[in-house]
């Protein structure tokens, strides 16, 4: 599996409108392993990587239905309503897309989930956007 580094440093370069070609594979953030981000629970393995605004870009190796099938559970067992907002099989990393929105009350909180098939993990962009917790 290739490095997931220097791909997660472009799409957050991207994502933070900066010049791609200034970040090397080294001054990219290091990953790190946590159980929430800004209270969107993340499943066992995920690594974050570079926070944009109000959204962070992570990923997992784990199958791709293993994670929508992961957010689904996770979030509905605590008292989130699930909708899924978008669906493509084909994304822009060669696998499926999926965007989820989770609403409890007022707050709401969104999941991207995109497969790499070739290179084995899933990519998160997880936004939260009403800062719930």
């Amino acid at each position: 599996m290739r490095s997931l580094v220097p791909l997660l440093a472009l799409v957050s370069c991207l994502a933070a409108a900066q010049d791609p070609t200034s970040l090397s594979p080294e001054q990219a953030p290091a990953a790190s392993p946590i159980e929430r981000w800004e209270g969107i629970p993340l499943p066992p393995g995920t690594k974050l990587y570079r926070k944009a605004g109000f959204s962070m870009t992570a990923s997992v190796v784990m199958p791709f239905s293993d994670v929508e099938r992961w957010y689904q559970s996770t979030m509905t067992a605590d008292r989130w309503v699930s909708t899924v907002v978008s669906r493509s099989e084909k994304g822009w990393l060669g696998g499926a897309v999926v965007v989820l929105k989770f609403v409890r009350g007022k707050a709401t909180v969104g999941v991207m989930l995109t497969d790499a098939p070739n290179d084995g993990y899933v990519m998160l962009q997880l936004t939260n956007v009403s800062g719930a917790k």
